[in-house]
């Protein structure tokens, strides 16, 4: 699977490349962790406030591809997540990509990955690799 990486204080974020439009810079600070903006109607979910670490500097927006197919509006009605620096794009192979534990399930939070990779020499991370579902955060986090 190839994916953005994107690292937290305690593990790895994996975006999967299949679910981007395209990735910007992105320099103005979140003060919170959805903001919807009216005047272009795009979302913005801060990703190191929804996962608890709102000190975390952002660095890139990842604009995630419509539902609807419409590739030609890339201003307008998006959902963008705000994330720390993207480190690298990478392969994961699929068979070291686990499905959350069990004892996780529980947990309204680890419904937004898809799965989790321990910490591998070919990826060269610390800690875990959480592999985020962006559909399931979109929808978690809708404002």
């Amino acid at each position: 699977m190839r994916v953005f990486l994107c690292a937290f204080t305690e593990f790895s974020l994996a975006i999967p490349i299949q679910s981007i439009s395209s990735l910007l810079l992105y320099t103005k600070a979140a003060l919170k962790a959805v903001t919807y903006n009216r005047a272009n109607e795009n979302t913005y979910y801060s990703l190191p406030h929804i996962f608890g670490f709102p000190k975390e500097t952002i660095k890139h927006g990842i604009v995630l591809k419509n539902s609807e197919g419409d590739e030609d509006n890339l201003i307008e009605n998006r959902n963008i997540l705000l994330t720390t620096e993207v480190e690298r794009e990478t392969d994961i192979p699929e068979e070291t990509i686990y499905p959350m534990p069990r004892v996780l399930k529980g947990m309204d939070f680890s419904q937004v990955f898809s799965g989790i990779q321990f910490a591998s020499l070919s990826v060269n991370t610390f800690g875990p690799v959480l592999v985020l579902n962006p559909e399931s955060l979109v929808r978690r986090f809708t404002v």
